[in-house]
């Protein structure tokens, strides 16, 4: 499921990028109790603006209550990647 959905970033101009990184672990605490999560993540970079487009695009593939989503500032990049980013993800 990610790696289409990190295809279709791709092909759509969202992103020029996708990472899908399989079996991280998430940690929690829940009632005191530490408790641990295997979790697929995928993360794709692009511009934030494009947040929401993105969104209703994973909605619109059916997968709305399936997907945790949030948004991560890029603080600092190197010139090439930044030129790159501005050119070929779609403008907003």
């Amino acid at each position: 499921m990610l790696t289409e959905l990190g295809k279709l970033l791709l092909q759509k101009n969202l992103a020029i990028d996708v990472t899908i990184q399989s079996e991280s672990e998430r940690l929690e605490l829940q009632e005191g109790q530490l408790k641990s999560t295997a979790i697929t993540r995928l993360t794709a970079k692009t511009k934030s603006l494009l947040f929401n487009q993105i969104e209703t695009l994973f909605k619109e593939q059916l997968l709305s209550g399936k997907l945790e989503m949030f948004s991560v500032a890029i603080v600092h990049m190197n010139w090439e990647e930044a030129k790159r980013l501005s050119k070929e993800v779609e403008p907003v």
